[in-house]
């Protein structure tokens, strides 16, 4: 009956949290509390053997289900977060769609329109491996 509560009490700590991870670990001891249920209450070393067993499956079908889930990973969004909507200078013309830019010390390839060296440019997506960019028709910030 332990692992049942501790289940329930983290699926609702989940509610509360927002992390997307705890509610694998109290599905996996809500499962592991209805077998030891069934099985008659066994003693703590099986019920902790069985809790484990049923958190490592749940964990595996939670990452599972969410790598089918499209969407951006946490890097993504970060990324997303920190270059849309910055302004630069090309460094390389975009060419056949493809060209660069120079932001915080690094070069970052950019997609878009073909335009010209110098061209001042603003980041309007963030992909994978590059960002989208459109002529920029104010200045530079």
């Amino acid at each position: 009956m332990l692992l049942i509560a501790i289940g329930m009490l983290l699926i609702g700590l989940e509610f509360l949290i927002k992390g997307r991870y705890i509610v694998w670990f109290g599905l996996g001891a809500l499962f592991a509390g209805l077998i030891a249920f069934f099985m008659g209450e066994p003693e703590w070393p099986v019920q902790a053997a069985l809790f484990c067993f049923c958190v490592m499956m749940s964990v595996a079908v939670g990452r599972r289900m969410r790598k089918d889930t499209p969407g951006l990973t946490a890097a993504q969004r970060s990324a997303q977060q920190k270059y849309m909507g910055r302004q630069a200078y090309l460094q390389i013309p975009i060419v056949n769609g493809e060209g660069k830019i120079k932001l915080d010390d690094k070069f970052y390839t950019v997609r878009g329109p073909d335009l010209p060296k110098g061209t001042i440019v603003e980041i309007v997506a963030v992909d994978k491996t590059a960002f989208t960019v459109a002529k920029a028709y104010s200045n530079l910030e």
